[in-house]
């Protein structure tokens, strides 16, 4: 027996729509195909690291004597939420003779699926099935070139890596901090390696607008003639220039005064003149960071938000996989570009009034430039009933890609320089010629282009002939803040983190690496942070609170800079292309908490937990985001309890101290929830476009025939 192992219930409904037999038998955690092929799925890491207190009962209270905890062993414990899935696994693995991995194609999907052979000590053949876009032809065509998954075993290290080195650091900090800070009662100071020095981001940069001293500084430029006619040129001044602040700006009025005499009445010559047309390439396809940075800022949609509603559609087959980091497309997929121009068109009545060229291959096309996963594009799927923001995400999406099939935007550009007594001047016209793809963007406002200034027109002009200076303009500005980070801008600030390093080396390798943390984790690290109350939202900007304020000024500075976790991330990167092994990686982190925690021991004084501390994150299992933060709270009546998660913010019902029970719909793939109505317990889906109900056999949702 074939045994296809899928990540979650959805994936395996694609793959059984898909396989070209039909279904022989099915019961409520797998399906029998007629050849013997049988699909069954997880839901999610159904594997959990041990927290401290199951090491030893010694981590129960937290102190700082014993730490750091440094497990020697990394075993791996059933989710007690989903032990039927693991069980059931467990069962068809004995009957399998061989298995096709079918986790999400990323290094947390390769991870889930390899761990669970691992526990049940599978020693078979094993496929690796990379599935991109949930369309049957596409899914039968990812079967046909399926690999041995041994070739992945370092994209499973790497993720694997990441766990261990994120629950070493994460929880001897936390405990830590927490140990030897002073705070409120039951307060814990949570530090996370990505989600800190975010954190810092933001707490820095609102101390920076807020300590903010304007400054008024010069700007001077010339109106200039020349035989043809005039037009303004700027000054350029030199390096050694007096009156210059840090930055390069004039900033003594004096050293302004005397050029104003040096140039009274002088004529200088023209040292270069050019005209060159130049094209602008449309932008690449989307990756996720990039769209859920522009989500955010034309339409204030959060880049969790975003993913999630990306990751609809991919489940509706209606795009390709969301979780990508690429803005490049495979070169296979350039024949499928009539299907998805034709459905872009009748998707959107804009569309018409373009002519796309299906001729055209633009510099997208690159199966060089991927490594994992490419570019977020239709997939050819007509897209039938969504929402508005679901229309929305389609809609970015869809422009990128039939932006590829429009010419580049053509400008001509004109640039003239001058010398007049040793002083540079300098003038650039840039005026567009053709729209070309830039058609599609054109009717959209965008506030930075408003602010700029007029663009002066250069006539024509010769090196080598005269000019002169008709008036200096002088205008005092005033320097000002910067702006405060909103969801969009942290987002890009987390993607290039190399500009906010100090460190020339450390800057140079993240300049050619990666940012911090990653395209499927970047926007929970964002919500996190304002669920936990350390930034808020007002409008659009981001602000950081007096708790999380608190939280930057008492760690060290080495977890407030994102060197440190940038590092890791390329780190991470070394290891899942075989460049690095994973338990070099380890000590390395080891190492490093240990020099955190004896320093931190010699400095700072204890303060006893107030109460009984658990660990951060605590609490019972969450069935949608896989936290471990669902907890026990109490209504604002003081009398009605219910469950809510930390991270995802999840509601679920309080039944006999445990939270409701859940499942996944076997029709759309999402929550269902078991409810006891007037004739028993039913089962009922939480998608608002499903709301289908189930039966319940003994706490089970039974699946329809």
């Amino acid at each position: 027996m074939r045994l296809f192992i899928a990540e979650k219930a959805s994936l395996a409904k694609a793959i059984i729509e898909a396989h070209p037999g039909k279904i022989k038998s099915r019961d409520r955690l797998s399906v029998t195909m007629d050849n013997g092929d049988t699909v069954c799925w997880s839901a999610g890491h159904i594997l959990t690291m041990r927290t401290p207190d199951m090491i030893d009962a010694e981590y129960k209270r937290w102190r700082v004597a014993p730490l750091p905890i440094i497990p020697r062993e990394w075993p791996k414990l059933p989710d007690q939420e989903k032990k039927d899935l693991l069980a059931n696994i467990g069962r068809l693995l004995k009957e399998a003779e061989s298995v096709v991995h079918a986790g999400d194609a990323d290094r947390e999907g390769q991870l889930l699926v390899d761990e669970i052979l691992q526990y049940f000590k599978f020693k078979g053949e094993v496929k690796r099935l990379l599935i991109t876009d949930l369309n049957a032809s596409a899914i039968r065509a990812a079967i046909n070139e399926m690999r041995p998954n041994l070739d992945y075993k370092n994209l499973s290290s790497s993720a694997e890596a990441r766990h261990r080195a994120d629950w070493i650091f994460g929880f001897n900090l936390t405990r830590l901090f927490t140990c030897t800070t002073e705070r409120g009662r039951g307060e814990i100071i949570s530090v996370g390696r990505v989600q800190t020095p975010t954190l810092a981001l933001v707490v820095n940069r609102d101390l920076l607008i807020e300590n903010f001293i304007s400054k008024p500084f010069y700007d001077v430029k010339a109106r200039s003639v020349i035989k043809n006619g005039e037009f303004i040129a700027s000054w350029k001044p030199k390096e050694d220039q007096e009156g210059l602040d840090e930055e390069g700006r004039v900033v003594d009025r004096g050293a302004v005064s005397k050029l104003e005499k040096k140039l009274a009445g002088k004529v200088g010559r023209v040292s270069n003149f050019e005209k060159k047309s130049s094209l602008a390439q449309p932008p690449l396809p989307h990756s996720l960071p990039t769209l859920q940075s522009e989500a955010a800022k034309k339409y204030d949609i959060s880049p969790a938000d975003t993913l999630k509603i990306t990751q609809r559609l991919y489940e509706l087959k209606y795009t390709t996989y969301p979780r990508s980091d690429c803005q490049y497309l495979p070169e296979s997929l350039y024949e499928n570009r009539a299907r998805v121009l034709g459905v872009i068109k009748k998707s959107n009545p804009e569309y018409e009034d373009y002519n796309f060229d299906a001729e055209l291959k633009s510099a997208a096309w690159n199966t060089g430039k991927i490594e994992e996963h490419f570019a977020i594009v239709p997939t050819g799927e007509m897209p039938r009933n969504l929402s508005e923001e679901e229309r929305i995400i389609f809609d970015l999406i869809a422009r990128r890609y039939a932006a590829q099939f429009l010419p580049p935007q053509e400008f001509a550009v004109v640039s003239i320089e001058y010398d007049i007594e040793e002083e540079f001047f300098k003038a650039t016209s840039r005026q567009c010629t053709k729209e070309g793809w830039h058609l599609l963007y054109g009717k959209e406002k965008d506030g930075e282009e408003d602010e700029r200034e007029p663009e002066t027109r250069i006539p024509d002009a010769v090196t080598g002939e005269p000019v002169g200076i008709r008036e200096l303009m002088i205008a005092e500005r005033k320097t000002t803040p910067p702006k405060r980070f909103t969801e969009s801008t942290l987002l890009d600030a987390m993607n290039h983190i190399h500009l906010y390093v100090e460190d020339p080396e450390v800057k140079k390798i993240l300049k050619e690496t990666s940012g911090i943390g990653t395209a499927a984790t970047q926007a929970k690290i964002i919500e996190t942070l304002q669920q936990r109350q350390f930034i808020v939202k007002d409008k659009k900007a981001l602000i950081s609170t007096p708790k999380g304020r608190k939280l930057i000024a008492e760690i060290d500075d080495m977890l407030r800079k994102p060197d440190m976790t940038a590092l890791w991330e390329a780190a991470l990167r070394d290891i899942q292309m075989g460049e690095r092994d994973l338990d070099s990686f380890i000590g390395e982190i080891s190492d490093t908490v240990k020099k955190m925690t004896e320093q931190r021991k010699k400095t700072a004084k204890e303060y006893i937990p107030a109460s009984p501390q658990r660990e951060e994150p605590q609490g019972t299992q969450c069935p949608v985001c896989h936290g471990n933060r669902m907890l026990l709270r109490i209504g604002r009546d003081k009398k009605n309890k219910f469950w809510a998660c930390s991270d995802c913010g999840l509601i679920l019902s309080n039944e006999r101290g445990k939270p409701q029970k859940t499942a996944v719909c076997p029709i759309c793939g999402h929550l269902s929830v078991r409810i006891k109505g007037t004739r028993g317990y039913f089962w009922l889906c939480r998608n608002q476009k499903c709301k289908k109900t189930f039966e319940d056999n003994r706490g089970k949702l039974v699946v329809p025939k």
